[in-house]
Protein backbone atom coordinates (compact mmCIF):
# COMPACT_ATOMS: atom_id res chain seq x y z
CA UNK A 1 0.00 0.00 0.00
CA UNK A 2 1.56 3.30 -1.10
CA UNK A 3 1.33 6.42 1.02
CA UNK A 4 1.26 9.90 -0.43
CA UNK A 5 3.60 11.56 2.05
CA UNK A 6 3.10 15.01 0.56
CA UNK A 7 -0.64 14.92 1.13
CA UNK A 8 -0.07 13.51 4.61
CA UNK A 9 2.20 16.42 5.51
CA UNK A 10 -0.08 19.08 4.01
CA UNK A 11 -3.17 17.70 5.74
CA UNK A 12 -2.17 19.39 9.00
CA UNK A 13 -1.44 22.79 7.49
CA UNK A 14 -4.50 22.96 5.23
CA UNK A 15 -6.86 25.14 7.24
CA UNK A 16 -10.26 26.42 6.10
CA UNK A 17 -10.48 30.11 5.33
CA UNK A 18 -13.21 30.70 7.87
CA UNK A 19 -11.23 29.37 10.84
CA UNK A 20 -10.93 32.79 12.48
CA UNK A 21 -14.67 33.36 12.14
CA UNK A 22 -15.32 29.96 13.70
CA UNK A 23 -13.03 30.76 16.63
CA UNK A 24 -14.71 34.14 17.10
CA UNK A 25 -18.13 32.46 17.23
CA UNK A 26 -16.85 30.18 19.97
CA UNK A 27 -15.40 33.13 21.87
CA UNK A 28 -18.67 35.03 21.41
CA UNK A 29 -20.36 32.33 23.46
CA UNK A 30 -18.53 33.64 26.55
CA UNK A 31 -20.25 36.95 27.47
CA UNK A 32 -17.98 37.62 30.46
CA UNK A 33 -14.94 37.21 28.24
CA UNK A 34 -16.38 39.68 25.74
CA UNK A 35 -16.93 42.21 28.51
CA UNK A 36 -13.39 41.57 29.78
CA UNK A 37 -12.01 42.08 26.26
CA UNK A 38 -13.83 45.40 25.98
CA UNK A 39 -12.47 46.56 29.34
CA UNK A 40 -8.94 45.50 28.40
CA UNK A 41 -9.13 47.33 25.08
CA UNK A 42 -10.26 50.51 26.86
CA UNK A 43 -7.44 50.28 29.44
CA UNK A 44 -4.79 49.63 26.78
CA UNK A 45 -6.14 52.43 24.56
CA UNK A 46 -6.09 54.95 27.41
CA UNK A 47 -2.53 53.93 28.27
CA UNK A 48 -1.36 54.24 24.68
CA UNK A 49 -3.07 57.63 24.37
CA UNK A 50 -1.51 58.95 27.59
CA UNK A 51 0.48 61.73 25.84
CA UNK A 52 -2.67 62.92 24.06
CA UNK A 53 -4.68 62.88 27.29
CA UNK A 54 -1.89 64.77 29.05
CA UNK A 55 -1.63 67.37 26.31
CA UNK A 56 -5.24 68.01 25.32
CA UNK A 57 -7.44 66.76 28.18
CA UNK A 58 -5.65 67.48 31.45
CA UNK A 59 -3.06 69.92 30.06
CA UNK A 60 -0.47 68.77 32.61
CA UNK A 61 2.41 66.30 32.80
CA UNK A 62 2.47 63.37 35.27
CA UNK A 63 5.39 64.94 37.20
CA UNK A 64 4.03 68.50 37.36
CA UNK A 65 3.72 69.59 40.99
CA UNK A 66 1.08 72.16 42.02
CA UNK A 67 1.40 72.69 45.76
CA UNK A 68 -1.63 75.02 45.84
CA UNK A 69 -3.93 72.31 44.46
CA UNK A 70 -3.26 69.29 46.68
CA UNK A 71 -6.01 66.71 47.30
CA UNK A 72 -8.51 68.47 45.08
CA UNK A 73 -11.73 66.54 44.44
CA UNK A 74 -13.03 65.47 41.05
CA UNK A 75 -13.73 68.48 38.85
CA UNK A 76 -13.77 69.59 35.23
CA UNK A 77 -10.10 70.60 35.56
CA UNK A 78 -9.03 67.38 37.30
CA UNK A 79 -11.29 64.52 36.27
CA UNK A 80 -9.95 62.21 38.99
CA UNK A 81 -8.73 64.88 41.40
CA UNK A 82 -5.15 65.56 42.48
CA UNK A 83 -2.68 63.84 44.80
CA UNK A 84 -0.57 65.02 47.73
CA UNK A 85 1.63 67.14 45.45
CA UNK A 86 -1.19 68.56 43.35
CA UNK A 87 -0.40 66.25 40.43
CA UNK A 88 -3.32 65.28 38.21
CA UNK A 89 -4.39 61.72 39.09
CA UNK A 90 -5.86 60.95 35.65
CA UNK A 91 -2.59 61.88 33.97
CA UNK A 92 -0.58 59.73 36.38
CA UNK A 93 -2.99 56.80 36.05
CA UNK A 94 -2.76 56.63 32.26
CA UNK A 95 1.02 57.06 32.31
CA UNK A 96 1.18 54.48 35.09
CA UNK A 97 -0.74 52.11 32.84
CA UNK A 98 1.90 52.55 30.15
CA UNK A 99 4.59 51.50 32.63
CA UNK A 100 2.72 48.62 34.26
CA UNK A 101 1.24 47.15 31.08
CA UNK A 102 4.42 47.77 29.11
CA UNK A 103 6.54 45.88 31.65
CA UNK A 104 4.05 43.01 31.83
CA UNK A 105 3.63 42.60 28.05
CA UNK A 106 7.38 42.90 27.38
CA UNK A 107 8.06 40.29 30.05
CA UNK A 108 5.44 38.00 28.49
CA UNK A 109 7.06 38.34 25.07
CA UNK A 110 10.54 37.54 26.37
CA UNK A 111 9.35 34.64 28.52
CA UNK A 112 7.33 33.25 25.60
CA UNK A 113 10.37 33.29 23.34
CA UNK A 114 12.71 31.62 25.83
CA UNK A 115 10.22 29.11 27.21
CA UNK A 116 8.95 28.04 23.80
CA UNK A 117 12.45 27.62 22.40
CA UNK A 118 13.71 25.69 25.43
CA UNK A 119 10.69 23.40 25.64
CA UNK A 120 10.66 22.68 21.92
CA UNK A 121 14.37 21.89 21.72
CA UNK A 122 14.20 19.67 24.80
CA UNK A 123 11.28 17.63 23.45
CA UNK A 124 12.31 17.44 19.79
CA UNK A 125 15.98 16.55 20.16
CA UNK A 126 15.65 14.63 23.47
CA UNK A 127 18.81 12.95 24.79
CA UNK A 128 21.39 15.15 26.48
CA UNK A 129 19.67 18.33 25.23
CA UNK A 130 16.48 17.38 27.04
CA UNK A 131 18.35 16.33 30.18
CA UNK A 132 20.43 19.53 30.33
CA UNK A 133 17.50 21.90 29.76
CA UNK A 134 14.98 20.19 31.98
CA UNK A 135 17.36 19.65 34.91
CA UNK A 136 18.09 23.38 34.83
CA UNK A 137 14.34 24.07 34.71
CA UNK A 138 13.74 21.75 37.68
CA UNK A 139 16.40 23.53 39.73
CA UNK A 140 15.01 26.99 38.93
CA UNK A 141 11.43 25.92 39.66
CA UNK A 142 12.54 24.92 43.16
CA UNK A 143 13.57 28.52 43.89
CA UNK A 144 10.75 31.01 44.70
CA UNK A 145 11.00 33.42 41.79
CA UNK A 146 9.39 36.37 43.58
CA UNK A 147 11.86 36.27 46.46
CA UNK A 148 14.74 36.00 44.01
CA UNK A 149 13.29 39.00 42.18
CA UNK A 150 13.09 40.89 45.47
CA UNK A 151 16.74 40.12 46.14
CA UNK A 152 17.86 41.30 42.70
CA UNK A 153 15.76 44.47 42.89
CA UNK A 154 17.09 45.33 46.35
CA UNK A 155 20.71 44.87 45.29
CA UNK A 156 20.58 46.59 41.89
CA UNK A 157 18.56 49.62 40.81
CA UNK A 158 16.83 48.57 37.58
CA UNK A 159 14.69 50.51 35.14
CA UNK A 160 11.37 49.45 33.61
CA UNK A 161 12.91 47.57 30.65
CA UNK A 162 15.45 45.80 32.83
CA UNK A 163 12.67 44.93 35.28
CA UNK A 164 10.66 43.31 32.47
CA UNK A 165 13.72 41.31 31.40
CA UNK A 166 14.39 40.08 34.94
CA UNK A 167 10.74 39.11 35.45
CA UNK A 168 10.80 37.16 32.18
CA UNK A 169 14.09 35.41 32.96
CA UNK A 170 12.67 34.16 36.25
CA UNK A 171 9.28 33.01 34.94
CA UNK A 172 9.73 31.01 31.70
CA UNK A 173 10.41 27.66 33.34
CA UNK A 174 6.80 26.54 33.73
CA UNK A 175 6.08 27.36 30.09
CA UNK A 176 9.10 25.29 28.99
CA UNK A 177 7.65 22.24 30.75
CA UNK A 178 4.22 22.78 29.19
CA UNK A 179 5.67 23.16 25.68
CA UNK A 180 7.92 20.14 26.13
CA UNK A 181 4.97 17.94 27.12
CA UNK A 182 2.94 19.14 24.12
CA UNK A 183 5.78 18.72 21.61
CA UNK A 184 6.53 15.21 22.91
CA UNK A 185 2.99 14.26 21.91
CA UNK A 186 2.99 16.09 18.57
CA UNK A 187 6.31 14.73 17.29
CA UNK A 188 4.94 11.16 17.35
CA UNK A 189 2.13 11.93 14.90
CA UNK A 190 1.98 10.65 11.34
CA UNK A 191 2.65 13.88 9.52
CA UNK A 192 5.81 14.55 11.58
CA UNK A 193 7.12 11.06 10.81
CA UNK A 194 6.24 11.58 7.15
CA UNK A 195 8.07 14.91 7.09
CA UNK A 196 11.19 13.21 8.39
CA UNK A 197 10.90 10.43 5.82
CA UNK A 198 10.80 12.88 2.91
CA UNK A 199 13.91 14.60 4.26
CA UNK A 200 12.43 17.86 5.55
CA UNK A 201 14.96 19.74 7.76
CA UNK A 202 14.37 19.75 11.49
CA UNK A 203 14.00 23.53 11.59
CA UNK A 204 11.29 23.41 8.91
CA UNK A 205 9.45 20.63 10.74
CA UNK A 206 9.48 22.61 13.98
CA UNK A 207 8.36 25.89 12.38
CA UNK A 208 5.79 24.56 9.89
CA UNK A 209 4.30 21.53 11.63
CA UNK A 210 4.99 21.68 15.37
CA UNK A 211 4.67 25.37 16.26
CA UNK A 212 1.16 25.81 14.73
CA UNK A 213 -0.05 23.05 17.06
CA UNK A 214 1.43 24.73 20.12
CA UNK A 215 0.05 28.23 19.43
CA UNK A 216 -3.18 27.65 21.38
CA UNK A 217 -1.14 26.71 24.46
CA UNK A 218 1.07 29.79 24.10
CA UNK A 219 -1.88 32.18 23.72
CA UNK A 220 -3.59 30.92 26.86
CA UNK A 221 -0.34 30.97 28.84
CA UNK A 222 0.41 34.53 27.67
CA UNK A 223 -2.93 35.91 28.84
CA UNK A 224 -2.66 34.29 32.25
CA UNK A 225 1.03 35.17 32.65
CA UNK A 226 0.38 38.83 31.76
CA UNK A 227 -2.00 39.15 34.71
CA UNK A 228 0.59 37.60 37.01
CA UNK A 229 3.33 39.91 35.74
CA UNK A 230 1.12 42.97 36.31
CA UNK A 231 0.69 41.91 39.92
CA UNK A 232 4.42 41.23 40.23
CA UNK A 233 5.32 44.70 38.96
CA UNK A 234 2.69 46.29 41.21
CA UNK A 235 4.00 44.42 44.26
CA UNK A 236 7.62 45.38 43.57
CA UNK A 237 6.76 49.02 42.90
CA UNK A 238 4.57 49.12 46.00
CA UNK A 239 7.58 47.95 48.02
CA UNK A 240 9.75 50.60 46.37
CA UNK A 241 11.82 48.06 44.41
CA UNK A 242 10.18 48.32 40.99
CA UNK A 243 9.49 51.41 38.89
CA UNK A 244 11.09 54.36 40.64
CA UNK A 245 9.67 57.86 40.96
CA UNK A 246 9.12 60.24 39.26
CA UNK A 247 8.03 57.65 36.65
CA UNK A 248 4.48 56.67 37.66
CA UNK A 249 3.19 53.12 37.73
CA UNK A 250 0.11 51.63 39.33
CA UNK A 251 2.27 50.01 41.99
CA UNK A 252 4.16 53.09 43.17
CA UNK A 253 0.91 55.10 43.04
CA UNK A 254 -0.48 52.65 45.59
CA UNK A 255 2.67 53.11 47.65
CA UNK A 256 2.18 56.88 47.74
CA UNK A 257 -1.54 56.53 48.46
CA UNK A 258 -0.92 54.31 51.49
CA UNK A 259 0.44 57.30 53.41
CA UNK A 260 -2.63 59.42 52.68
CA UNK A 261 -5.38 56.80 52.79
CA UNK A 262 -7.48 58.64 55.39
CA UNK A 263 -7.03 61.95 53.57
CA UNK A 264 -8.03 60.70 50.10
CA UNK A 265 -9.32 57.16 49.65
CA UNK A 266 -9.54 57.69 45.88
CA UNK A 267 -5.75 57.82 45.56
CA UNK A 268 -5.62 54.14 46.52
CA UNK A 269 -8.90 53.03 44.97
CA UNK A 270 -8.24 54.29 41.44
CA UNK A 271 -4.97 52.43 40.69
CA UNK A 272 -6.14 49.48 42.79
CA UNK A 273 -9.37 49.15 40.79
CA UNK A 274 -7.45 49.41 37.51
CA UNK A 275 -5.09 46.62 38.57
CA UNK A 276 -8.04 44.48 39.64
CA UNK A 277 -10.04 45.10 36.45
CA UNK A 278 -7.05 44.47 34.18
CA UNK A 279 -5.97 41.28 35.93
CA UNK A 280 -9.54 39.96 36.13
CA UNK A 281 -10.10 40.76 32.45
CA UNK A 282 -6.94 38.91 31.40
CA UNK A 283 -7.90 35.89 33.50
CA UNK A 284 -11.42 35.76 32.03
CA UNK A 285 -10.04 36.10 28.50
CA UNK A 286 -7.50 33.36 29.20
CA UNK A 287 -10.17 30.98 30.53
CA UNK A 288 -12.34 31.61 27.46
CA UNK A 289 -9.43 31.14 25.04
CA UNK A 290 -8.56 27.86 26.73
CA UNK A 291 -12.03 26.57 25.84
CA UNK A 292 -12.06 28.14 22.38
CA UNK A 293 -8.64 26.91 21.26
CA UNK A 294 -8.56 23.47 22.88
CA UNK A 295 -8.90 21.02 19.96
CA UNK A 296 -10.06 18.21 22.25
CA UNK A 297 -13.26 20.13 23.10
CA UNK A 298 -14.23 20.79 19.47
CA UNK A 299 -13.34 17.53 17.77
Amino acid sequence: MSIDFKQLILRQTAEPGHRFARLWRRFHAHPLALLALAILIVVITLSLCAPLISRYLTKTSPERVQVLHTFEPISTHHWLGTDEYGRDVLTRVVYGGRASLGIAFLAVGIALSIGTLAGTLAAYYAGWVDMLIMRFVDVMLSIPSFFLLLLISSLVAIGPIALAVVIALLNWFGLARLVRAEVLTIKQREYIVAARVVGMPNRAIIIRHIMPNVVHLLIVWATLAASGFILTEAALSFLGLGVQLPTPSWGNMLNNAAHYFYTSVALACIPGCLITLTVLSLNLIGDALRDVLDPRIHQ
